[in-house]
């Protein structure tokens, strides 16, 4: 069943019932802000929107065949337009902020301008400028607002994501990646961070030793987040996060405790400490918890993480210092349809997308959604876009 409406009906029942010197940055973790939070602990009332969401806006995306959207894999906001990265179309879609489609960055070939296959993206929330990571060209492609073709860039360090740092640096992350085995004449010691600047290596950080079995460890391919001129980098192997700076400073800025259900496979582990770890995970264990995706605003942080098998959110705010752990369903009492998948954040909001059939789906049920939301369906069909939510909560 499809884990949205899988979410809806229960939410309708609900209702119804009412040690080198190199390590500096690893050793330094206990230094970052902790965020405890119990899996166990969750308010019900947390649970609905209306208790920490101040206002939902929804943004239907135009349909068209050249801007029909297969998976949105990311999402970045740029004066008045949306870029959404397609994972399945390898190519990013440009919407106005009516949502309107304007044009396509489809630049899928072997050519000096194009890309064999997006990795990762990234926009320079200064220029609109759009940065593509192709690993099978190991390169980084460079386009400007409204993609046309600047500059490639040669990146040979196998990325997981990526963020400008200032006006001309590039943050590459590797994680667990095994740079040191593919590159090893420019990395013959392991780094999972790097800093690059005009296709030149400036700096390495977070130094450790490369080990195979953690590729067996299963994890998303988004380790920044930002918003302002705040740039964060997550691992979530160890869930600690750290603050980024423009000269390619890094400094711990939070750390994420789950207390006992804290997943313990962190990189000093032993190949055989962390092979028993990985299985006994996959063996059905699904007894720790894992930080799978962070979101930050002025006021607060949006934290996933998955327990038990499931994806569970948490609303941290950053004023108060207290978390409100709404749990594994996340219920849009407002509308009485379901919460959208997180993809981005702004100044003061989250922001992300419901497919169309999930809209649809809900029109279906007892509890009917709000009036403007009806408005909206009743222009969907199964196959249109997605529509975006903007989501801005209270001040708690």
């Amino acid at each position: 069943m499809n884990k949205g409406i899988g979410f809806l009906l229960i939410f309708l029942l609900s209702i119804s019932c009412n040690n080198t010197k190199k390590e500096t940055i690893t050793q330094e973790l206990g230094k970052g802000e902790k965020i405890a939070i119990n899996p166990e602990k969750i308010v019900k009332d947390y649970s609905m929107a209306s208790t920490l969401v101040d206002s939902i806006e929804y943004i239907p995306l135009e349909t068209t065949n050249e801007g029909l959207i297969g998976r949105i894999k990311a999402i970045h906001e740029w004066n008045g337009r949306f870029y959404i990265w397609d994972e399945q179309l390898d190519a990013i879609c440009i919407f106005n902020k009516q949502g309107n489609f304007l044009k396509k960055l489809a630049a899928k070939g072997r050519g000096p301008k194009e890309y064999i296959a997006i990795r990762s993206f990234y926009q320079n929330p200064e220029n609109g400028d759009l940065y593509i990571y192709c690993d099978r060209s190991r390169s980084i492609l460079q386009y400007d607002a409204e993609g046309i073709f600047i500059n490639r860039i040669p990146c040979k360090f196998i990325t997981r994501d990526f963020v400008l740092l200032g006006k001309d640096s590039l943050a590459l992350y590797g994680g667990k990646m095994p740079n040191q085995e593919i590159f090893s004449k420019t990395f013959p010691e392991q780094w999972r961070l790097i800093l690059l600047k005009e296709g030149t290596i400036i700096k390495k950080d977070f130094f450790g030793e490369y080990k195979d079995v953690l590729l067996n460890d299963v994890g998303k391919s988004r380790n920044f987040s930002y918003f302002s001129d705040s740039t964060l980098l997550m691992e979530t192997i160890g869930n600690d996060i750290y603050r980024l700076y423009p000269d390619g400073e890094v400094r711990p800025r939070f750390t994420i405790d789950f207390g006992k259900y804290n997943y313990p496979l962190t990189f000093d582990k032993s190949k055989d400490e962390s092979l028993e770890i990985i299985n006994s995970l996959k063996e059905g264990g699904n007894k720790w918890c894992k930080l799978t995706d962070i979101w930050e605003t002025e006021m607060s942080l949006l934290i996933e993480y998955s327990f038990q098998g499931y994806m569970f959110n948490a609303i941290y705010s950053k004023e108060t210092r207290k978390i409100y752990n709404i749990g594994p369903i996340w219920a849009n009492d407002i509308d009485r349809v379901p919460m959208p998948v997180i993809y981005a954040s702004g100044k003061d909001y989250f922001l992300g997308g419901l497919e169309a059939h999930v809209i649809l789906y809900a029109m279906e049920d007892s509890n009917k959604p709000s009036d403007r939301v009806k408005q909206i369906a009743e222009n969907l069909t199964e196959m249109d876009n997605p529509v975006l939510v903007k989501i801005k909560m209270k001040k708690i």
